[in-house]
């Protein structure tokens, strides 16, 4: 037969994740991998490698692969070298199964998984098919993890690289008195631990396992153990127990249960989420298996309470705050919780008590423990994010008024929606204008003075320049001392014109005559006879036109001035 040679080394990196279960921390190892040079194809039957203390995997003698070369056929080889050896010959193992189809897959690759199992698949573009057993045998041997490494290869030109598709979570077991003859894990939002998911490689030859929406998937495995495992007493003296599962997120923890050769049954649970990683191997700090109905079997000690470390909480929309639950007694045999939200249309909680607010409005947290229904609340008080004040401005920045007047000026507050728009007013001189906290503004006395409007939140400002004037006094009428006057030609009298009302702007006043031929008058309202007739003296005033009138009849009689003589010869007229 034609053989295989596969090299293999590599190193784990394990993980620490906080829970009830406490967790060992690996030291951090180089990234694994698997090289092989293949001269011809190989395949295999149900089987496993082990690991050292260094994780280390080595290849034992009959372990078997399954192997898909430039086909979709189910090859299976088997390991023919020294057990405990990281390289050595893998034989053919009898005939291709007739019920497989042959399929080209994708030219120059080839794949692998370990371990072999019948229903270990290749489809044509290259997608695995990979078997995680429901029921797998636990392996106390040197090496033995007791439980199967999945590995899977993609070789070009048959050059193998192994990598791990598996996750591995392991518990450190002791007890006295204490045979274990099976040991099962399961999941408790029923994440599949066992089935037929489908493995891909990525882009940077890196396996991804998956369990689509149409893949059946089983949320528990267990180890059998055949002879029964017998675990020492000492917690320092444990015993590992593997699971090889699907990289997984317990969302809500797992479920561990310990059956000993009587029938006695041990659980413990986690209850909060665990990451599971391709490749990375973590256990749990050491455990005792008391099984019920052992020689040991714990008392149970019932809840008596719960308490939350803060009874209210004030969020913004998107902010988170973790709750933390104080379940009494210390040494009660459930603590565990379920956490929910009044209305989760404004804060929502997970099931570890971490709170995140939604939008602004209010709810109540409730944590209610699984042993007796025992609850404890926290208000959640939600609200929007504080919208500051940017800026503000008036109406009108400057303004002219008269004394007595008054005008209300407007503010308006940027952003629209800031929470606090409220604003103060004043006055640099309010001898001149005063201003009411509404933003009135009143013009006491001519001058100036500057309004300035001040928002509570930022001081922001804004002014307008008041400039204040005494208001006009206009002319309401105008009237003369005399409406008639009698004159001689040549003779004169001066009208008087009285302009109403006294504190009037503007006094002035102009003077007019009907008829000039009869009687003039200058500018001082002095009216000049100047031939027989008659005339109409109007006083007009410069505000609001006003007038006043005055009749003047001129006779044709001179006017005999005083020391005239009178002339000879002349006979006086009676």
């Amino acid at each position: 037969m034609k053989k295989v040679l596969i090299y293999a080394s590599f190193a784990l990196i394990a993980a620490l994740s906080s829970c009830s279960i406490n967790e060992e921390v690996l030291p951090e190892a180089k990234e694994p991998h698997f090289r092989g040079i293949m001269e011809m194809p190989v395949m295999s039957s149900d089987t496993r490698a082990y690991a050292d203390d260094a994780y280390r995997v080595y290849w034992n003698n009959g372990d078997r692969v399954t192997i898909f070369y430039d086909k979709t056929y189910n090859r299976q080889y088997e390991f023919t070298g020294r057990t405990g050896t990281t390289a050595g010959d893998f034989e053919r193992v009898g005939s291709d199964p007739a019920h497989f189809t042959e399929v080209d897959i994708e030219s120059g690759f080839n794949y692998a998984i370990y371990p072999y199992h019948r229903y270990n698949a290749c489809d044509y573009d290259g997608t695995l098919t990979v078997a995680f057993p429901t029921e797998r045998a636990f392996d106390e041997s040197a090496r033995g993890i007791g439980a199967s490494i999945v590995l899977v290869a993609r070789a070009e030109d048959g050059d193998f690289m192994f990598k791990h598709a598996a996750g591995y979570v392991g518990f450190k077991l002791y007890g006295e008195g204490v045979k274990v003859s099976s040991v099962t894990l399961k999941s408790n939002n029923k994440e599949p631990l066992a089935g037929y998911p489908y493995v891909v490689y990525t882009d940077d030859d890196t396996p991804f396992v998956t369990f689509d929406e149409n893949s059946d998937g089983v949320s528990q495995t267990t180890l059998v153990c055949d002879p029964p495992v017998e675990l020492n007493a000492s917690s320092s003296d444990y015993k590992i127990f593997w699971f090889a599962i699907p990289p997984t997120i317990f969302t809500k923890g797992f479920t561990f249960t310990v059956t000993d050769v009587n029938g006695g049954t041990f659980s413990k649970a986690r209850n909060t989420s665990y990451v599971v990683e391709r490749k990375v191997f973590r256990t749990m700090s050491p455990i005792e298996v008391v099984p019920e109905g052992g020689p040991d079997t714990p008392e149970v000690v019932p809840v008596t309470g719960v308490q939350i470390g803060s009874s209210t909480l004030a969020l913004e929309p998107g902010e988170t705050a973790n709750l933390t639950a104080t379940v009494t007694p210390s040494n009660a045999t459930d603590k565990t919780v379920t956490w929910s939200s009044s209305n989760t249309a404004v804060a929502t909680v997970s099931s570890t008590g971490k709170v995140t607010a939604v939008a602004a409005g209010e709810a109540v947290i409730t944590v209610t423990t699984t042993d007796g229904g025992k609850t404890a609340t926290c208000t959640v008080t939600v609200t929007n994010p504080a919208v500051p004040v940017q800026s503000v401005s008036l109406d009108k920045t400057t303004l002219d008024l008269n004394v007595g007047e008054d005008i209300t000026l407007v503010a308006t507050v940027l952003p629209s929606n800031a929470d606090d728009k409220t604003v103060t007013w004043s006055s640099s001189n309010t001898a001149v204008a005063t201003v009411s906290s509404t933003g009135k503004v009143t013009a006491v006395a001519a001058g100036e003075a500057v309004i300035t409007v001040t928002t509570t939140d930022g001081n922001k400002t804004a002014t307008c320049t008041v400039t204040v004037t005494n208001p006009a006094v206009p002319v309401q009428s105008v009237s003369l001392d005399k409406t008639t006057l009698d004159l001689n030609v040549g003779e004169n009298a001066t009208l008087v014109a009285t302009v109403l009302p006294e504190n009037a702007d503007d006094k002035t006043v102009t003077w007019t005559s009907s008829n000039t031929a009869v009687a003039t008058v200058d500018a001082t309202g002095k009216v000049t006879a100047v031939a027989a007739g008659e005339a109409v003296i109007t006083v007009t005033t410069t505000d609001g036109g006003k007038t006043a009138t005055c009749s003047v009849k001129v006779n044709d009689k001179e006017a005999n001035h005083p020391g005239d003589p009178i002339g000879e010869g002349e006979e006086e007229q009676f």
